[in-house]
């Protein structure tokens, strides 16, 4: 029985026309009429590539392409800088020289000049080759660099191949990991966007770029600590920062088509039938004309090795960048993504009381489907240099349908482990989801310098209709009684609407000095209705309203943030200093539709509204020693507030081993974190470090307290308020090569963290038993790589020791140790061949029986090239030769300690193809790129034409 709530479903006619809209916003720049164009100037700058200084008098000429006759010709000035003024539109070459560095050369196409000034990339120039004794000395490639706010890799450094994919380079890359599931970590902040050229990629999802995009498009790869918009725009910090991935593309790569198609097929290597056939495909189109750029993926495979479980995705997405002049400006993408996933889990849970433990083991099978439609775009207009008007709307539609199975077994903390209770469950679901929302952003500067008006709206609604059904048995062998049976069926449609409004002004005091002031006021309004209904044998439905399954819940939240502050910016160093003061209003109710009858409701929990105020100051200041070397230093104070559910003391009963509740007496949460930044480089040593320490303290912390009940097992939770929970962090990422001739290169990243955790768990209800555990963790992650021109190795050992003092017992303190040492190899052989390894072993111990195993993970993968430009790639990959691939993991609270393993996908080989066929500026792909990259890679320190 659904009653009287509304179900939309995806409607292939209403993807259509939002695929249809998306592309009609490229036709555009594709249908320009021809109109007379004006004479341009030619601007740009020149640089040395290694120390990044200005070169004055650098010969600077342009050539007619079509015979290479100098049309004007001229030199840089002191800060490097060029112009060739009044330029007519045709297709030149662009030639840089200077004595003892090697000569570039730029192509510039005749359609560039036909509506802005052209500004060629930063040219930089790279000194020559020494030849000595027949052995030629080049400058060798850094592998990493820290700057500011970033650190820039060098994916030419790694000597991958040209097929391999970006997170192929991220397992690579000192101080980052990437997980089975694909995500990507750095520093301990995960990445949750990926830009390409500074332009969102396929909006928040990070593995449409690391899983598709081939590295041999890719001049380097940047993890940058990002400004939100409205921070970029007005300079102020509202705390919105966050870490992602900037990929740049080669210049020679930016001019045509980049085109690769593949396809594999094979099987699992240990049990060879047409069930286990592994497939994959996958096809990248992009389309380079200039600033636009267009890129179609099309993928399918069931061979995902990450994660949990045995997965098969299909996703489609389109991603555009149109450039239509200096003013506007759109971005934007399409996606489609669907898949299957069937995961089998096991889990072992030791519950820490205050004078025993109690145990718990967990089995579960679960099959679930989902498809998801998203569209994000990025609208930027610049009606003059003093102003901006940004709006980044976007849209998802979702569905998925799941099959649940879960088996749970409480045990007593006797020798015999005694069995308390016992719950089997059997469950299905379908949800749809739809979620749109946008940002507004209009920015002005007035003509004193530094004065800016800002006004962001930004607003989002979210709908999800869930339908779904269970049958469970839950046991009490102490207490019968207690017994419980179930066949319910439960729609529960949830529905929120968010604004925001904020304006912002800035107003220079002092020379360097700015006063700053914002105010925001935020509305949320959410409404989550929930029936459930027993089944009626005699009606063959499910027409039996349970009030205790059916609660719903409303809740009405506003907030305001009036913020001060004051910056200042100096050559050496900025700094800034404000405060935030949020006076806040929440106001929910709990009821029963129908809980009294037909049209009547009841009322379980309808408190009055309660209203606080919290302040927040936060701070930042950086210093630059020089160009390499600086020192940040940041303090963020936060409040947060606790949910309706938090809130509500009424019992939720939907899993009935866990009865959990509300508190209507929480105050909001405060925290406090500090951070201090050091970054070093050296470029001529080739040295890089980063250095940061971080503590975090909170006030008020919600937390769960938990009664367990002896003769039953059943845990009863409820929120409360906590002070002393804290955390502090330290890491050190350091890079260095090891001989004279840098083709060894060391790096060592090494992380130690501290917590302070508390937690309630007890027998009784009137039992106040606190338990504090304080857990020291520590880890060392060394890598040593060695390259030359046909040869990569990199060895690298991980290990992480960890240890948690709990008050309640010595007895129930726990340490565990896990470690890996793995050899990436890759060997160019002669006629094109590639051999390339990967082998890992990794163990752990310290965790619940059965659960401390060892692996060793052999991955090897062979590539011969062939065909006119060396276009078409054939391939055998072969992984998880031992067929030891494991996926168990630990979890660490105040109140327990569970260990959980997961099926993986094992052993399988695949057969695969893949072709290229590639034009950059009216020229086929294959070679041509490539040979422009041999004995370099990285900025423009290249020899060769180069498109622009």
């Amino acid at each position: 029985m659904t009653p009287g709530l509304s179900e939309y479903r995806i409607s292939f006619p209403f993807i259509f026309i939002i695929v249809l809209l998306s592309l009609l916003f490229t036709l555009p720049v594709m249908g320009q009429q021809s109109k007379t164009i004006p004479s341009r100037n030619i601007v740009g700058n020149v640089i040395f590539a290694v120390e990044e200084e200005p070169i004055e008098y650098v010969t600077v000429q342009l050539l007619a392409a079509k015979d290479s006759t100098v049309i004007v010709s001229s030199a840089t000035d002191k800060d490097g800088k060029f112009k060739l003024a009044n330029i007519k539109p045709d297709n030149y070459i662009l030639k840089t020289s200077y004595i003892s560095f090697e000569t570039e050369y730029y192509n510039i196409e005749a359609e560039k000049f036909r509506d802005r000034d052209i500004t060629v990339p930063v040219v930089e120039l790279v000194e020559k080759s020494i030849l000595l004794d027949e052995t030629v000395v080049v400058g060798k490639i850094p592998e990493m660099v820290v700057k500011e706010d970033t650190i820039e890799y060098n994916p030419a450094a790694f000597e991958l191949h040209k097929n391999s994919l970006v997170e192929d380079l991220l397992k690579r890359l000192p101080g980052v990991e990437v997980d089975m599931d694909g995500n990507i970590t750095v520093a301990g902040k995960q990445i949750r966007r990926v830009t390409v050229d500074g332009e969102n990629f396929f909006g928040r999802d990070p593995k449409m770029t690391t899983r598709n995009l081939e590295i041999d498009l890719i001049e380097k790869l940047q993890v940058i600590e990002k400004k939100s918009d409205m921070e970029e725009i007005t300079g102020i910090d509202d705390g919105n920062r966050e870490t992602i991935i900037n990929i740049t593309i080669k210049e020679d790569k930016k001019r045509g088509w980049i085109n690769n198609i593949q396809a594999g097929l094979g099987n699992l290597t240990q049990d060879i039938s047409t069930e286990n056939t592994r497939y994959e495909s996958r096809s990248m189109f992009n389309r380079f004309v200039g600033d636009n750029k267009y890129s179609l993926v099309i993928n399918a495979n069931n061979n995902s090795e990450r994660g949990q479980g045995i997965n098969s995705n299909q996703s489609v997405g389109l991603n555009m960048i149109n450039v239509f002049s200096k003013k506007f400006k759109i971005t934007g993408d399409i996606s489609y993504n669907g898949g299957d996933n069937f995961v089998q889990r096991k889990s072992f849970r030791q519950n820490i009381l205050v004078d025993s433990v109690s145990y718990r083991n967990n089995e579960s099978e679960s099959k679930r489907k989902n498809h998801n439609v998203a569209l994000n775009y990025r609208f930027e207009y610049k009606p003059s240099e003093k102003t901006t008007i940004l709006f980044t709307p976007n849209l998802s539609i979702g569905k998925s349908t799941s099959n649940d199975t879960t088996f749970t077994s409480t045990q007593a903390g006797d020798a015999e482990m005694t069995e308390v209770n016992r719950s089997t469950s059997r469950g299905s679901s379908s949800s749809n989801n739809l979620s749109l929302g946008g940002n507004l952003i209009a920015s002005h500067e007035f003509a004193k310098k530094g004065r800016r008006i800002t006004f962001n709206i930004q607003g989002s609604i979210n709908n999800n209709n869930q339908l779904g059904y269970n049958r469970s048995v839950s046991e009490f062998f102490l207490m019968a009684d207690r017994n419980q049976y179930l066949n319910q069926e439960s729609n529960t449609d949830s529905k929120s609407n968010n604004y925001n409004i904020n304006a912002s002004y800035i107003e220079p005091v002092f020379s360097g000095s700015f006063l700053q002031f914002s105010y925001t006021i935020r509305n949320s309004l959410s409404h989550n209705l929930r029936n459930t209904y027993e089944y009626d044998s005699l009606q063959n439905d499910f027409t039996i309203l349970n009030p205790e399954y059916s609660k719903s819940l409303k809740n009405s939240f506003v907030n305001q943030t009036i913020s001060l502050s004051f910056r200042t910016v100096k050559e050496k160093y900025n700094y800034n200093a404000g405060i935030n003061i949020e006076p806040s209003y929440i106001k929910s109710k709990s009821y029963i539709q129908n809980g009294i009858a037909e049209g009547v409701d009841s009322i379980v929990y309808a408190p009055d509204g309660r209203s606080v105020v919290n302040y927040s100051p936060n701070g930042q200041f950086i210093y630059r020693f020089n160009r390499d070397r600086n020192i940040r230093v940041n303090y963020r104070g936060n409040t947060s507030q606790p949910s309706i559910s938090q809130l509500d003391p009424t019992e939720d009963l939907t899993n009935p081993l866990n009865i959990r509740s509300g508190n209507p007496d929480l105050l909001p949460s405060f925290s406090n974190n500090i951070s201090v930044d050091y970054n070093f480089s050296d470029r001529e040593k080739q040295q890089s470090l980063r250095a940061s320490a971080s503590y975090g303290l909170v006030l008020n912390q919600i937390i769960n307290r938990t009664i367990y009940e002896e003769n039953t097992g059943v845990q009863r939770t409820m929120p409360i308020n906590q002070n002393g929970m804290w955390n502090s962090n330290a890491n050190i990422l350091y890079s260095t090569p090891i001989d004279k001739n840098k083709r060894f290169q060391f790096s060592t990243n090494t992380n130690a963290s501290f917590r302070n955790q508390i937690g309630y768990m007890s027998f009784k209800e009137d039992t106040d038993t606190k338990n504090i555990a304080q857990t020291l963790s520590v880890s060392e992650n060394l890598s040593l790589s060695y390259r030359r021109s046909w040869l990569y190795l990199q060895t690298r050992g991980v290990v992480r020791y960890s240890t948690t003092h709990n008050s309640l017992e010595e007895k129930k303190n726990q340490e565990d140790v896990s470690y890996s040492v793995s050899l990436n190899s890759q060997v160019t052989l002669p006629s094109d061949w590639v051999f390339e390894s990967s082998i890992q072993y990794s163990g752990q111990s310290g965790l619940s029986t059965g659960y401390n195993r060892n692996e060793t993970l052999w991955n090897i993968n062979v590539n011969k090239r062939f065909l006119k430009n060396k276009q078409a790639t054939i391939s055998l990959r072969w992984t998880d030769l031992l067929q030891q691939r494991m996926s168990i993991t630990r979890n660490v609270t105040s109140n327990y300690i569970e260990d959980s393993e997961s099926n993986v996908l094992t052993g399988y080989f695949i057969v695969g193809f893949s072709y290229r066929f590639n034009n950059f500026g009216g020229s086929s792909g294959g070679d041509r790129g490539e040979r422009m990259q041999r004995g370099g890679g990285g900025g423009y320190g290249r020899r060769g034409m180069m498109n622009y």
